[in-house]
């Protein structure tokens, strides 16, 4: 990507009032850049607005991705010229796949699909026209895996994509060599998000057929507690920022790329319907490796690997 001085570079990121979201920008503003930190409401803002007192580089703005498209180009054409967009709000949703009512599915596809399309398709105009721009956005392990627990947000994931992809070959073909877009897949993490997510609510107050579903978010719950350290994908992302020539997938932590080369290496998609699995955790992401970039990948074989799961794994 061609590069520009931190504090010249305007920086866009929704969701950015806790967890991932917060934890960039506040990189992002001790680097020097200039932070456009938004959050859907001005409760949720408490840790923006003290961080945009510590830093005369920081503003904040409201900014639902569940609102309008008019109301979000608005947002954007006051904001002016982007030149890093990071799109990190997002939502979860836990339990059985048949425990997921309609108004929950509805409400992860307008946050974590509608969301990122409205906001993206809002900055890229200004990006088009200078034939300049990097758009980040915030995916999971479960985009191109499936999450036995989260079926629909690793759906939206899914979608998200598929998505970046064609508008990466778009962008490309239609000749803005200057705009890269490129995806961060975190495994766990340690932030709310767990505590956060919504359980599926179709049983409340009947008999619920799937007698495991209580049992099985709860072992989500613990192993995301027992997560990464959210400094990982701030990381992830800055080596984004910084590479000549990134790659569309970013993993945060090498779990997270054994998972992609286990899963992509059988047709038979037995291992792709087995979901992400965790053996214990081992060193991160070593800085050369890269998915589809021109670093040859550093990860053990996949049969190493799938001799060290055996029964130490723990399902997503």
């Amino acid at each position: 990507m061609k590069t520009k001085p931190n504090n010249e570079t305007v920086v866009l990121i929704t969701g950015a009032s806790n967890g991932i979201g917060f934890a960039v920008a506040e990189q992002f503003a001790k680097d020097g850049y200039i932070v456009i930190a938004t959050s859907r409401s001005a409760e949720s803002r408490p840790n923006l607005l003290a961080l945009a007192k510590r830093y005369q580089n920081v503003s904040v703005r409201e900014l639902d991705v569940t609102d309008s498209e008019d109301n979000i180009n608005t947002l954007i054409d006051l904001i002016g010229r982007i030149d890093i967009l990071i799109n990190n709000a997002g939502i979860g949703i836990v339990g059985v796949a048949e425990s997921f009512s309609q108004v929950q599915i509805q409400r992860i596809i307008d946050t974590n699909v509608f969301g990122v399309v409205k906001v993206t398709n809002a900055v890229l105009p200004g990006m088009r026209m200078h034939n300049f721009g990097l758009i980040i956005t915030i995916s999971s392990i479960v985009g191109p895996l499936p999450d036995m627990r989260q079926c629909f947000y690793s759906g939206s994931k899914a979608m998200i994509e598929h998505y970046t992809a064609q508008l990466r070959n778009d962008l490309r073909d239609a000749g803005y060599d200057g705009i890269t877009v490129a995806n961060i897949h975190p495994g766990p993490v340690i932030t709310n998000f767990e505590s956060s997510a919504q359980v599926g609510e179709r049983f409340n107050g009947r008999a619920n057929p799937y007698p495991q579903m209580h049992a099985d978010v709860s072992q989500w719950r613990a192993l995301m507690q027992d997560g990464r350290p959210v400094a990982e994908t701030v990381d992830t992302i800055l080596k984004v920022v910084h590479a000549e020539n990134p790659a569309f997938w970013n993993p945060t932590e090498a779990r997270v790329h054994d998972n992609f080369a286990a899963t992509y290496s059988d047709p038979t998609g037995q291992r792709f319907a087995q979901g992400p699995s965790f053996a214990p955790k081992r060193q991160e992401l070593p800085s050369e490796m890269t998915m589809f970039g021109k670093s040859a990948p550093t990860v053990s074989t996949i049969a190493a690997q799938e001799t060290v799961q055996g029964n130490l794994l723990a399902k997503l």
